[in-house]
């Protein structure tokens, strides 16, 4: 069963990553270091989920998209919960 193997799932978003930073896609960058804010919130990894959800934001900012900005600062709220 794969369901839940987070391991996996953080390689593949690191794999990604490289993809995006290569096309220069800021906007799926972006979209990739969110998941993997989800991904280490999930594992307890806190300090981790921070860096990538301000990974994200800065990305976002960068393409003025307000409303993924607003969705990470609600994620980044939760971190702390």
């Amino acid at each position: 069963n794969m369901m839940g193997n987070k391991d996996l799932a953080r390689e593949y978003f690191n794999k990604s990553i490289v993809y995006a930073k290569a096309s220069n896609n800021k906007s799926y960058l972006a979209f990739i270091y969110k998941n993997l804010g989800v991904l280490e919130k999930k594992s307890g990894n806190y300090d981790e989920s921070i860096l990538n959800y301000n990974l994200a934001l800065q990305h976002y900012e960068s393409i003025s998209d307000d409303f993924n900005i607003s969705e990470i600062l609600q994620n980044l709220g939760n971190v702390y919960l």
